[in-house]
């Protein structure tokens, strides 16, 4: 029996995945993956190389952690039957989504929502890093994009959270596949063209994320609660 929309699910993937990539991730990650794709006297061509080896090892990391979110959530759900309380984690997932939408357009206080900072991981990574930048294959990129995709973000966690709603590993999976491939436009764009196009915008759309968060956290809550009265 399923608990909440899919179809509607998938679509916050995208649109959250989309509007956050332009307004977040473009200014948070692009710099990080032009450094790490763009060489001296590079061609094109292998900067646009580059960058789908990265996404491609990026995404599969989105999607696999998606996976596992889901697999717990399904996990929590079925534990709520059997104690009376059904999907009691969508309605988690909805509250955290209203709490870090309201914390994006500053209407509550930083709430740590965004575990930017989880104790050496950014060390770990650098360490990781530096050793792959001496491989002379494209797919020192694909590594790359795999190991990045662990970095502590508050858009790519939300998203994590948000993605064990679905009570289902396959479905986690795509909820997260769809949201790393919503972020590759914004991305491709910094890298390859211009990165201070993107910044007089920036404001707009991270306003627009922010309301994409509360009101999918109230149609979830929504969804939920109705099938008690």
């Amino acid at each position: 029996m399923e608990f909440v929309d899919v179809e509607s699910y998938y679509l916050v993937a995208l649109i959250s995945g989309f509007l956050g990539g332009l307004s977040h991730c473009s200014f948070m990650c692009g710099p990080i993956i032009t450094s790490f794709v763009v060489e001296k006297h590079q061609p094109k061509y292998s900067i646009y190389l580059a960058q789908f080896f990265y996404h491609s090892g990026r995404i599969f990391t989105y999607s696999m952690i998606g996976f596992l979110m889901g697999y717990g959530g399904f996990f929590v759900s079925n534990l709520g039957l059997i104690i009376g309380i059904k999907n009691t984690i969508m309605i988690l997932v909805g509250i955290y989504l209203i709490l870090k939408g309201l914390e994006m357009v500053g209407l509550i206080k930083h709430l740590n929502l965004s575990f930017e900072t989880i104790g050496n991981t950014t060390k770990l990574f650098s360490n990781m890093i530096l050793f792959l930048r001496d491989m002379s294959s494209s797919w020192k990129y694909f590594l790359y994009g795999l190991i990045l995709g662990f970095l502590p973000c508050g858009l790519s966690y939300t998203a994590f959270i948000a993605s064990s709603g679905l009570n289902d590993p396959f479905k986690g999976f795509l909820f997260m596949f769809l949201f790393g491939l919503a972020n590759v436009p914004a991305l491709f764009f910094v890298v390859s063209f211009s990165y201070r196009v993107v910044q007089t915008t920036r404001s707009i759309l991270y306003y627009l994320t922010a309301i994409v968060f509360i009101v999918s956290g109230i149609y979830f809550i929504y969804s939920q609660v109705h099938r008690f009265f």
